[in-house]
């Protein structure tokens, strides 16, 4: 087992399944303390009993939506670790692929709540932690490909994930003085966004644009691999790396 992260507390949104559960995962391997949090409960419990006997982790319910309900993870994690020192924004939704014209008022408001409010709301608890304990620490948000390009996905997600991006520079910028850093990550295809958001419904013309962009993919990326850069970028040896949007995505953007 890898020290690279010994007496760290982090904390993984949407770490009840996916991508996030594999990150909370492969940072207990690390040595970190990783408080696992999401809105499905039973879920939540199910990783649990799977990943304590791989490390200490805590389970705390949060509706990354709700102001008061991020203010609680914080408040928890405090009083039941002492600290935070990595923050992991991996919660989110995809939309149904619609584009303004078609996209639904309140589907809007939630996609925009999970994907982008809800990082701004862990991100400044995060920040203003890390600056009262005048200590380095380190914010990985899961971008995605749609933060950088307008096809792949609809309006909502896309508008999202384009903010998150600028939320990750922003936030690199303004702290980085104080050792805060905050880096980005846009993973490549890793099989459960569409397939999710066409079970729930979709607009199919919207899809068709997303599927035009498939035939240059080169693959579904390793979810092992991406949970290994999450921790990279939580160490020492990424102390340099800092505002950084790192398209892990095996080359499908250079296309």
């Amino acid at each position: 087992m890898s020290s690279s992260l010994d007496g760290k507390v982090a904390i993984v949104t949407g770490s009840a399944g996916g991508l996030g559960k594999v990150i909370a995962k492969h940072l207990l391997a690390a040595g970190a303390q990783v408080v696992l949090c999401d809105i499905n409960e039973t879920a939540l419990e199910a990783t649990y009993n799977e990943l304590k006997t791989h490390g200490k982790c805590i389970v705390i319910k949060t509706d990354i939506s709700s102001s008061s309900s991020i203010q609680e993870l914080f408040e928890k994690t405090i009083s039941q670790l002492e600290k935070v020192d990595i923050l992991v924004n991996n919660a989110g939704i995809m939309d149904k692929f619609d584009g303004a014209a078609d996209c639904e008022e309140n589907l809007w408001n939630r996609v925009l709540a999970i994907n982008l409010t809800g990082p701004y709301l862990t991100t400044k608890l995060a920040v203003k932690h890390f600056l009262t304990r005048d200590s380095p620490g380190t914010i990985v948000n899961i971008c995605s490909l749609g933060g950088l390009l307008g096809h792949r996905a609809g309006a909502a997600y896309t508008a999202s994930k384009h903010g998150l991006v600028g939320l990750t520079k922003n936030t690199a910028a303004a702290y980085c003085k104080n050792k805060i850093r905050c880096n980005g990550i846009c993973p490549g295809g890793m099989d459960t966004k569409i397939t999710s958001a066409i079970a729930n419904g979709y607009n199919q013309s919207g899809l068709e644009i997303v599927q035009k962009t498939m035939a240059t993919n080169p693959g579904l990326c390793d979810i092992d691999q991406m949970a290994n850069l999450v921790v990279f970028l939580c160490g020492q040896d990424s102390n340099i790396i800092n505002g950084a949007i790192i398209n892990a995505d095996m080359g499908w953007s250079a296309y």
